[in-house]
C-alpha cells in the first residue's frame, strides 16, 4: 500500500505549473526588455545620422554673391569658355591617345592662359585650380609621371569643376574653392594616388 494517497502528486502537479509560469513569466520580461533595447539602438542609430546630416549640412559652403567688376567677368568668360570647350576635346583625344603628348602641351598652354585670366580677375578659386592642373599637364610633357587610369579620373573630375566653378561665375555667384580636387593632384604628384614618377 502507498505511503502517499492523493495529496502529494497534486502538490508536485501544482508545483510543475508554477514553475512554468514563471518561467514563462521571464520570458515575456526579457522579450521586452530585448524589444526595448533593439528600439533603443534603432534610436540611437537615428540620432547618429541626424548628427551626420546637420554636420554635413553645417560644413556645406553657402552660395554667395560675387563682387567681381561686371568688365571683366564679361572677358573673362568669353575666353573660359572657348578655353573649356577646346580642352574638352584635347583631353578626349589625349585619353585615347595617352601618347600623344603635343594634346598635353596644348591642355597645359589652356590651363595657363585660363589661370592668368581668372587671376587678373580676381577669381582666385578658378586660378588656383587651373595652377595646379598647369602644373601637372606640364609634369607629364616632361615625362615626370605616366597617364594612368587615375589619373584620366583625376582630370575629368577637375575639368567638370571648372566648368561648374564658370557656371557660378556666370549666375553672379562666388565660385567655392576646390581643396580636394588641389589635395588629389598633389597626391598624384607624390605617387599616392596611381601615379608613376619616371626615371
Amino acid at each position: 500500500e502507498p505511503v502517499w494517497a492523493s495529496g502529494p502528486p497534486e502538490e508536485e502537479e501544482l508545483t510543475l505549473e508554477s514553475t512554468a509560469e514563471c518561467e514563462s513569466e521571464e520570458f515575456m520580461l526579457e522579450s521586452a526588455d530585448g524589444a526595448e533595447a533593439r528600439l533603443n539602438d534603432e534610436y540611437v542609430e537615428i540620432d547618429n545620422l541626424d548628427e551626420e546630416t546637420a554636420e554635413a549640412e553645417a560644413t556645406a559652403e553657402p552660395e554667395r554673391q560675387s563682387d567681381f567688376d561686371p568688365e571683366l567677368v564679361e572677358i573673362f568668360l568669353e575666353e573660359a569658355n572657348d578655353i573649356m570647350e577646346s580642352t574638352a576635346n584635347l583631353l578626349q583625344g589625349w585619353m585615347e591617345n595617352p601618347h600623344d603628348l603635343d594634346a598635353v602641351a596644348a591642355l597645359q598652354r589652356d590651363l595657363h592662359t585660363l589661370k592668368g585670366g581668372a587671376r587678373m580677375s580676381d577669381m582666385r578659386e578658378i586660378g588656383d585650380l587651373a595652377h595646379h592642373l598647369e602644373n601637372l599637364y606640364e609634369g607629364l610633357c616632361e615625362r615626370r609621371f605616366t597617364a594612368v587610369p587615375a589619373l584620366f579620373d583625376l582630370l575629368n573630375q577637375c575639368h567638370d569643376r571648372l566648368a561648374v566653378m564658370l557656371e557660378k561665375v556666370q549666375k553672379g555667384l562666388a565660385p567655392a574653392p576646390a581643396p580636394d580636387l588641389i589635395g588629389k593632384i598633389d597626391d598624384f604628384v607624390h605617387g599616392r594616388l596611381g601615379a608613376e614618377p619616371e626615371h
